[in-house]
């Protein structure tokens, strides 16, 4: 603080009067043995010391009330300074916390994230061999039911070919007994609704040609009666015998 402060006087005090403000400042005694050795003065000047003492009191008054305001002055410079070194450390400290806070929080957000990723890639991991699993069962499924339902198919078509040829055979068996049961007693009847519906057409015909020949002799009409009935009795054998050829 004297090195500045005595910079700033050197363009307002005398070569002298700083010799002596360099001697109060030092919180030197003043006496001539001293400044004869220190070299300020000469020996010619001791004799008007007297006089500089009192020219120094002076001096030292104006340079404490000089220093007081100077030392005023930078104060509150150094106030104001301090004040701005305050807010500015204030703000830098706050901005510090702010990015340790940040780091922190992006730190337990990062660990958080990636061990949430590991679990989801562990759980998808562990879906998709069960996936995979799932997906060959059903294959392996699929295979032995595919296999099963040909087999059971196969077996069914078999099955139902037999069942159809030993029906076919039990059917033709059956119509076999049924005809041989059965032909004589139908072979009769069939033979009696021939000959009865063979007598009712000859009726008829007999009939209608009694009305168109009414006026032709008996004689005529008994040849011609005779002859139809030999016709009748020819188409009744004749009958007779294919169905008796027929059983």
């Amino acid at each position: 603080m004297s090195k500045i402060i005595l910079n700033l006087r050197m363009r307002l005090i005398p070569l002298n009067e700083l010799i002596w403000c360099d001697l109060i400042l030092s919180n030197r005694l003043i006496r001539p043995s001293n400044i004869l050795n220190k070299g300020y003065l000469s020996p010619y000047g001791s004799r008007k010391l007297t006089g500089r003492r009192t020219s120094c009191r002076i001096l030292l008054q104006k340079i404490k009330a000089r220093t007081l305001e100077m030392v005023a002055r930078t104060n509150a410079v150094e106030e104001h300074c301090q004040l701005v070194l305050n807010s500015a450390w204030e703000v830098v400290s706050n901005t510090l916390a702010n990015i340790d806070e940040w780091i922190r929080f992006r730190t337990e957000l990062r660990d958080q994230l990636t061990s949430e990723v590991d679990g989801l890639e562990k759980k998808i991991d562990a879906f998709e061999a069960t996936i995979s699993r799932k997906l060959a069962e059903i294959q392996q499924n699929l295979v032995v039911l595919e296999t099963t339902m040909v087999r059971n198919y196969t077996n069914i078509q078999q099955h139902v070919v037999d069942e159809i040829a030993l029906v076919k055979s039990q059917l033709a068996e059956m119509v076999d007994c049924i005809k041989d049961c059965m032909m004589p007693k139908w072979g009769k009847v069939v033979q009696e609704v021939k000959r009865v519906k063979i007598l009712e057409v000859n009726k008829e015909k007999d009939q209608a040609d009694r009305e168109k020949v009414r006026v032709v002799p008996r004689k005529k009409d008994k040849a011609m009666e005779g002859e139809k009935e030999a016709a009748d009795k020819k188409e009744v054998n004749g009958f007779e015998q294919e169905n008796a050829k027929k059983t």
